[in-house]
Formats: C-alpha cells, sequence, structure tokens
C-alpha cells in the first residue's frame, strides 16, 4: 500500500587471524540502523578468540568469545554505550556436494546491567547451482531483553538470497 514497514540498515566487516589449528583471534566493527526495532543508530567494535572445536568433511563447529563496546541511539529513550561481552557459535552440516545447514547464532551481554543483553540467531540452508553460485534460505531472529520503549523484544527476517562465493 505505499508503505514503509520494514527497513534494516545492517554492515559489518571482521578480521580473523589463526595462530594454530584449533585457535584464532579476531577483531571487527559492525554498524546498523532499523528504526522499526527502535535503533537510530547501534555501532559496535569487537575483539576475542575464536575455539574451532571440530572440522570435517562434513560439519564444523567454532565456537565464539570476545569483548564489545556498543554505542547505541535509539528512536525513543535514553541513548546508551556500555562495555559487554560476546559468545558465539557457528554450524555447518553439508547434505552432500550442493547443500549446507548452517547455524549462527552470537549473545551479546552487557557487562554494566545484568538484564540487557542480546541474542541473535541465523539458520539458514544454502543450495548450491554451480560453483560459485548459490541459493540461501535463511531466518534471521533478534531478540532484545531490554528493547527501546514501545518496541518489542523480538524481530524476525525471511530471507531469500542468491550468493556468489569468491
Amino acid at each position: 500500500d505505499g508503505e514503509t514497514s520494514a527497513e534494516r540498515y545492517f554492515a559489518r566487516a571482521r578480521a580473523e587471524r589463526a595462530f594454530s589449528e584449533a585457535w584464532s583471534l579476531f577483531g571487527g566493527l559492525s554498524a546498523e540502523q532499523d528504526e522499526f526495532a527502535g535503533l537510530d543508530r547501534r555501532s559496535l567494535v569487537e575483539a576475542g578468540a575464536v575455539w574451532h572445536a571440530f572440522e570435517g568433511a562434513r560439519q564444523s563447529l567454532a565456537l565464539d568469545f570476545g569483548v564489545t563496546w556498543t554505542d547505541e541511539r535509539l528512536v525513543s529513550g535514553p541513548d546508551e554505550s556500555a562495555f559487554g561481552g560476546l559468545a558465539g557459535l557457528a554450524y555447518s552440516y553439508r547434505f552432500g556436494e550442493a547443500a549446507t545447514f548452517r547455524e549462527r547464532a552470537l549473545w551479546y551481554p552487557s557487562f554494566e546491567e545484568g538484564d540487557d543483553w542480546r541474542l541473535t540467531s541465523e539458520t539458514a540452508l544454502e543450495a548450491g547451482l554451480t560453483s560459485r553460485w548459490a541459493l540461501k534460505l535463511a531466518l534471521l531472529v533478534r531478540y532484545d531483553n531490554r528493547p527501546a520503549p514501545g518496541f518489542e523484544e523480538t524481530d524476525t527476517t525471511t530471507t531469500a538470497s542468491l550468493v556468489w562465493k569468491l
């Protein structure tokens, strides 16, 4: 009906450097804007370590641990900045040559207030079309235990994407 009901902008850059077969260090930056979820702007700086628990031909599991600095400008309510943590997992399972299931979950607790934490989870199925192109169907669930005043705790997004692999 010509009315915008969802609009989210998100950018993330992350560098990772392995220092053994099982361990690596990471650092990253992200920025997000989603006025429908109460965010005028959220900036996040993260640093930590990744433990690659196992990496096989069919499945892999990696666990992230780190610290964050989050700066939020909210649509309503006071702006917030805080140190926090990061705990995450990345799991994948290959169903053969062309299909892969992926789960990526990240938990962001605040070190300053125990009830201020966020959780994001992306569950995806990726089907290879060629050696470089794939079709990806995904469900993104974002939960904010203490959202901006007047906004809901849970936001979900379903996507269908065409993926090009370098």
